[in-house]
């Protein structure tokens, strides 16, 4: 009896093989769109707690104020001053603020290497001789009396030093680096180790020390052997040694370098007309990210007792971050709706035609209850007939909601997709599928043998 009524109802899904197709087609659809907005949910939610995590969205950025333009409000005048620059002694807001756990400051280089001679005969040009002892000056220009120092003869001197002091180095595969200037305490608060050497100190910045740290990714490409430590690279008139190399951080950090910033006297002194050069940006960090808000107004009172009101802008890079993630979060969760939306859609047609195909079936239901099957027989024949359709349809959605959530992740920028909120969501819909689904076989499983053989 087993043998035969599962041939009679193999017979019935070859007659309607076209529909059954469909049917798991519609499955198909229903499960990958359903499957990928899972992916994506889970995807931007781990990706938002991530970011958010970083060392960078527990700081606070104060710059100057230059024109209007800075900021969201007008710039209003300095009452001390018309110009600010701030540098490193303004650092020492630290101390004043107790949520605020240390500064640094990270500015901005590309550091061009090489020798400088050599590059300019490189591209055709002569390097500027210096002039001959007893030599006239230039027309116009007044011969100097006392001075007997000639700055182009020391310059190309201490050029002539560094190479020879290069001669035996490896040259580097690049001719440029991008990177930062940084205070010393910059890769302590951002949480940056040494997978190899060490990172430079306050000692080394203080005393001017031509050191460079590399990222991972610099560090295995800068020299043709892949060995970057204890390595010395030409910078201009500087000579950097490479003191470490980074531990491999899955940023942008990992391809640039890091040098001391160079910290004058002028720069120690803190207040208007202290100091006259480029200004740079300032980085305070705090602990927990509850306490930027206030930190940030502390900042703020310290530095418009120090420069005036509104000369500095404060920004906290973790309220547009946190920002972004909500608007992104509001558009995952529409595309999630839509998503399961369909997928109710399609599970709702596909058990509609499921009851269609029963009804039409009640005749060869009779004809199996006459012989001997039970109401569990019928219910557990129609429900593998939805079962094989909800698998196939799930194994084919499964490989649609692949591309779908590769298309999704690069529309919106993300790098990678949650295979776990692949696999969930394939379950979610399969198992709603096959819940609409129990009604059709439910429904087949009571019809009667005596009224199913009057069925013409």
């Amino acid at each position: 009896m087993r043998g035969e009524d599962k041939r009679i109802m193999t017979r019935e899904m070859e007659r309607k093989l076209v529909e059954t197709l469909l049917l798991v087609l519609a499955v198909a659809l229903g499960v990958g769109v359903a499957a990928a907005g899972f992916s994506l949910a889970a995807t931007a939610g781990v990706r938002s707690a991530r970011e958010l995590a970083l060392p960078q969205y527990r700081e606070i950025a104060i710059s100057t104020r230059s024109d209007a333009e800075d900021s969201d409000s007008p710039a209003q005048l300095n009452e001390k001053d018309e110009e600010i620059s701030l540098t490193y002694a303004d650092l020492d807001a630290a101390r004043e603020v107790p949520s605020v756990s240390g500064g640094f400051i990270l500015k901005d280089e590309n550091y061009h290497l090489g020798d400088p001679m050599a590059r300019f005969q490189r591209q055709g040009n002569q390097p500027p001789d210096a002039p001959e002892a007893g030599e006239n000056p230039p027309a116009g220009q007044e011969p100097q009396q006392n001075d007997t120092s000639d700055p182009m003869a020391e310059m190309q001197a201490a050029l002539a030093e560094m190479q020879e002091e290069m001669a035996n180095e490896p040259e580097p595969l690049m001719d440029e680096l991008r990177g930062y200037e940084v205070t010393a305490d910059f890769f302590e608060i951002r949480s940056l180790y040494a997978s190899e050497g060490s990172l430079f100190t306050l000692s080394d910045m203080e005393n001017q020390r031509p050191l460079m740290v590399v990222g991972s990714e610099i560090a295995s490409t800068l020299f043709e052997d892949g060995i970057a430590l204890n390595r010395k690279i030409q910078v201009f008139d500087t000579i950097y040694r490479v003191s470490g190399i980074l531990e491999e951080t899955g940023t942008e950090l990992d391809s640039r370098v890091f040098t001391p910033m160079q910290v004058s006297s002028a720069m120690t002194v803190r207040g208007p007309g202290a100091y006259r050069g480029s200004s740079s940006t300032l980085y305070f960090s705090v602990d927990d990210p509850e306490d930027l808000s206030p930190a940030a107004e502390q900042l703020n009172s310290w530095f418009s007792a120090e420069y005036g009101e509104g000369a500095v802008n404060i920004d906290i890079p973790r309220t547009e971050a946190s920002e972004a993630a909500d608007r992104n979060g509001r558009l995952i969760t529409l595309i999630l709706f839509l998503a399961l939306s369909g997928l109710l859609i399609a599970s709702v047609n596909v058990s509609n035609i499921l009851m269609g195909r029963a009804m039409r079936r009640e005749k060869m239901v009779g004809i199996l209850k006459a012989l001997g099957a039970s109401k569990k027989r019928i219910f557990l024949l129609f429900f593998e007939e939805a079962l094989i359709i909800g698998v196939a349809g799930s194994l084919l959605g499964a490989g649609l909601s692949l591309l779908i959530t590769r298309i999704m992740t690069d529309s919106m920028g993300l790098e990678a997709f949650s295979a776990g909120g692949i696999t969930g969501g394939i379950l979610f819909a399969l198992t709603i599928t096959l819940a609409l689904t129990l009604f059709p076989a439910f429904q087949a499983s009571r019809i009667e043998a005596a009224q199913a053989m009057r069925t013409e």
